[in-house]
Formats: C-alpha cells, structure tokens, sequence
C-alpha cells in the first residue's frame, strides 16, 4: 500500500479536471469547494443544485413544506341575505391541523348581487375553534340588480390539532341581496371558500 501526497492535481493540458475512470475511493472527511456529478448535479458551499432526486425523502429533517393542505368548496347557487348573519350552504369547510403552530389561510371570494338600491352586504368568517368575526362588505348606490365582488385574506391562529369547521356567512345592512346572480339577474357566478394551512416557519 502506498501513499501519495499533492497540493494540487491537474490534467495533462494543465488547465482540465482528472478523470477517475475506475471511480474514487475516499475514507475519513473530504473538503472540497465544489463538486460537479456528470451534468445533473452540481455541490458548492451554497448548497446542492439537482436536476432529479430519488427516494422517499423520509429521513430528512429541517425542510419546511410550507404549504401543508389545501381545501376549497363553491357554489353557484342564489343564496338570499337576510337582515342577521346566516350561514351561506356550501361554503363550510372541516380540516385537521397538522400541528396547533401551524396558520390557516382563509380566502373567501363571494360573487355578491345587489337585488336594490342603496344595497351593502356583508360577509363574516366563523370558526368552530373560535370567534374570528372577521367582516368585509361591499356596497352599491343607487341602482338595482347591480352584481359585486367580496374577497379577502385572514391568517387564523387557530393553536389546535383538533378537526376545525370553517364557514362564511352573510347579511344585508340595508337593501336586499344574495350571491351569484349577474346585471341581468341571471345565475352566472360562482363564490368559493379556499382554506390553506401553513407551516409558521414560512410566515414572517
């Protein structure tokens, strides 16, 4: 057995990598400043940049998944408002957390319609794990039959891995109204409730 020590090795032309044809043996800690492997894999102090990966991945920790679920339910029905807030049918949705730091996004979008003048309608989140109350409206004045938009974003907190039942619900604080209709009353919307979970370590 031998033993060969060397600052630096070079190709012929001075200038090329070597080449290893029967591969290279390695015992103990190799220190390099960057690695490339054939054209797909490149390894630098930065990090590993790879065309494919392969396995299941299962043993690797420190990886934040970021999105962690995604539900979404719709309807297009005309749904009514009234003068308190009632639930809209359709628009519930149930999830399980995967851990209590984690964040709910909910984006309800709710295509509105103005069935009167002088017509503000309301939508409001509902938690089952807690009172959110979160309002948006919208607001036509002063024609009739006049179609609207209500969207919004809202991070719940909700510190909990039990099932969470989600659900948006409507009112009129003046006028009348419902969801989905367009200018000339036909039913031509569609409103969704999307809910995403998050893991807390990609919020900032």
């Amino acid at each position: 057995m031998s033993e060969i020590r060397v600052t630096d090795i070079k190709g012929e032309n001075g200038l090329d990598a070597v080449t290893f044809s029967k591969g290279l043996s390695t015992a103990g800690i190799v220190t390099a400043t960057g690695m490339n492997v054939g054209a797909g894999i490149s390894m630098h102090d930065t990090g590993i940049k790879a065309t494919n990966f392969y396995g299941s991945g299962a043993a690797l920790t420190g990886i934040a998944a970021g999105i962690l679920q995604v539900k979404q339910v719709k309807t297009t029905a005309y749904i009514t408002t009234g003068s308190s807030f009632t639930d809209i049918t359709g628009l519930s949705i149930t999830i399980t957390p995967t851990a209590a730091t984690t964040q709910m996004m909910l984006i309800p979008n709710i295509s509105t319609y103005h069935s009167t003048g002088n017509t503000q309608l309301a939508i409001r989140l509902d938690s089952s794990n807690s009172t959110i109350h979160y309002v948006m409206g919208d607001f036509w004045s002063p024609g009739s039959g006049v179609s609207g938009n209500i969207t919004g974003f809202y991070l719940d907190d909700h510190n909990t891995t039990n099932a969470i039942t989600y659900k948006v619900q409507h009112k009129y604080y003046s006028g009348g109204g419902g969801t989905n209709k367009d200018w000339s009353g036909n039913l031509n919307g569609v409103s969704t409730f999307t809910v995403i979970e998050i893991d807390s370590s990609v919020i900032t």
